[in-house]
């Protein structure tokens, strides 16, 4: 490269240099302020903290795309029926629910629902999913804002549908892509994805009116599982770590050890059998009349495809199971679920069940104790026995154990001395388990999962740092909140991680700001 050598083009240089720069310094913060004043909650997490958007690609297997949606479809159907054949043919409905249909004493039953007005129409349109599905008419977005004018015919729809029990056909179609289960699972495999659906928007609304019911219903009478801590108001994951963390404390502060079983099923939201769902609702939550026939018809006839970019699958019918990804079906769930509390209570002990996941424990003097140990082990036997009636496959393999054990005691007992018999499986004691996100070590102190905590937000506060200067105060603290006080509320949900959060150093975060 040629230069003159002369102080004058030198100085233009610099000009240019520093026009050059402040104008990249603009394009930047604009970038920035832009990207992320725009997003809501969850796009917020889409958006690199370095201001680049993250790859939206999917994660999916290196075959031919026209094949995909078909092996996939194939693969999800398959997969139903052979944990299906696993099971002896289905008992009498009858023997299923025995025991437990006179649970409930209940002076009046849900027989039906109520219609709707107008003004219920454009309200609960409002809360329904902005999400389009490639199969609905027209856009969401452009429903909502038409609603003024479709609102007597969304009423009509709701409450046609509600009076005959039926619900509609062209409201039963879904469109299903598959989603890998965790960021760094074997591509190729396809037991590491799941079926998630995309639902109509009109098959979103009519869910979300019967679940406001539904809902009511079970609330007044109190129907709900007192341990159940999912899909609805005030039972989070958050709760339900919180009651596991009360009771996990409590016994060691009166020096005893305590033993936490953490139960997995297979696919469980797609083996709940209709008929056994159906009659549940019946006998044990006295849903009766139009309403338990507007609820069998949306259970039964459901079709789907399967979905991989612009490539479909033959369409299926879905004979078992309830679509993940819609309304109504996460909380039918539980309602399938519900004798299982019945169950852990009478064997004595302690259970925290959030969706899918359950989690048993017991307080002991002594992991050794055999009568411990043999009624954890015919509860569990009791559990898959339900389970296997209910054809709902149990998970040996994955079932964890941990044994916590206060660091006060006189002798400790070592985690591996603790072992339980899961089936044909002996399953012993792990040092830490990971539980709905937290990690928990058998000390109670939690130290593995707060060093990790500590890290990730260090590291968030180091990235946001790096692009502080383009920011305005505001969208800093979005940043920060998004990335880093996100991550330390679970943290400060228990005095023990509270206490050992006092080595993370919070003054970095006035620093960023």
């Amino acid at each position: 490269m040629l230069t003159s050598g002369l102080v004058i083009d030198k100085d233009i240089f610099k000009v240019a240099s520093r026009a050059y720069n402040k104008r990249l310094c603009n394009i930047k913060t604009n970038f920035h302020q832009t990207q992320i004043a725009e997003a809501d909650s969850k796009k917020l997490f889409a958006i690199d903290l370095s201001g680049n958007k993250k790859s939206t690609s999917s994660v999916l297997p290196d075959t031919d795309p026209t094949l995909l949606p078909d092996l996939f479809a194939n693969f999800f159907i398959n997969k139903i029926e052979s944990i299906r054949t696993n099971f002896s043919p289905v008992p009498d409905i009858s023997d299923i629910n025995s025991g437990h249909e006179f649970r409930l004493s209940l002076s009046s039953n849900f027989h039906s629902f109520r219609p709707l007005c107008v003004g219920e129409v454009v309200a609960l349109v409002r809360k329904v999913s902005s999400k389009t599905c490639s199969i609905d008419p027209m856009p969401t977005n452009l429903v909502k804002e038409c609603i003024d004018i479709l609102a007597p015919t969304l009423a009509c729809i709701v409450n046609t549908s509600f009076r005959t029990g039926v619900y509609p056909e062209a409201c039963k179609q879904a469109i299903v892509r598959p989603l890998i289960k965790k960021i760094g699972l074997d591509k190729e495999t396809f037991k590491n994805y799941r079926p998630v659906s995309n639902c109509t928007f009109l098959d979103k609304y009519l869910e979300k009116a019967a679940l406001a019911q539904l809902h009511h219903y079970f609330k007044e009478h109190r129907l709900y599982g007192k341990f159940q801590s999912a899909y609805r108001e005030g039972h989070s994951t958050e709760t339900a770590l919180l009651r596991v963390m009360n009771d996990i404390l409590r016994a060691l502060d009166k020096k005893q050890d305590l033993i936490l079983i953490l139960l997995d099923l297979s696919a469980a939201f797609n083996t709940i059998d209709h008929s056994i769902l159906i009659s549940r609702l019946q006998a044990y939550f006295v849903i009766t009349g139009t309403a338990l026939k507007w609820l069998t018809s949306y259970l039964t006839g459901r079709t789907q495809k399967v979905a991989v970019g612009s490539f479909l699958s033959e369409e299926h019918i879905l004979c078992y199971g309830v679509p993940q990804g819609s309304v109504l079906g996460p909380v039918l769930f539980p309602l399938y679920m519900a004798p299982l509390e019945d169950i852990i209570e009478k064997h004595g002990l302690n259970s925290v069940i959030y969706a899918d996941d359950t989690r048993l424990y017991i307080a002991c003097d002594s992991p050794k104790d055999c009568s411990v140990i043999n009624c954890i082990e015919q509860c569990v036997d009791e559990i898959r026995s339900w389970m296997g009636s209910n054809m709902l496959s149990l998970n040996d393999n994955k079932t964890e154990i941990v044994c916590f054990s206060s660091r006060c005691k006189d002798v400790g007992i070592p985690p591996s001395n603790c072992a339980v018999r899961i089936g044909d499986v002996l399953v012993t004691a792990a040092n830490s388990v990971r539980n709905l996100g937290v990690m928990m070590d058998s000390t109670g102190t939690m130290d593995t999962y707060i060093t990790s905590l500590c890290k990730e937000a260090s590291h968030s506060l180091w990235r946001i740092g790096r692009i502080r200067k383009f920011l305005d105060q505001a969208n800093t603290e979005k940043l920060i909140h998004a990335f880093v006080s996100s991550g330390l509320v679970i943290a400060c949900s228990t005095p023990v991680m509270v206490t050992n959060l006092k080595s993370f150093n919070t003054f970095r975060i006035q620093q960023h700001v």
